[in-house]
């Protein structure tokens, strides 16, 4: 996981890549699910989605909004 974020860190913005800190330990409790069997209780995934949502919601405020361009005066 350590050589994607420095993939990340050399192919997207900052801003994005530092993300990665947030998700990584979602990815991991999903791997141990997937691969040992690992069991997810209720209070977890409930931190897992609050996580996800926060992170959205950084990753939408920090996209720049289009303003629509004004027509040429005449």
């Amino acid at each position: 996981s350590f050589i994607a974020f420095l993939y990340t860190l050399k192919t997207l913005p900052v801003a994005l890549s530092s993300m990665y800190a947030y998700i990584n330990p979602i990815v991991a409790m999903i791997t141990a699910y997937f691969f040992i069997g690992d069991t997810i209780s209720l209070t977890t995934l409930i931190g897992a989605l609050i996580t996800l949502g926060g992170v959205y919601l950084v990753k939408r405020s920090s996209t720049p909004k289009e303003t629509p361009m004004a027509e040429p005066e005449l």
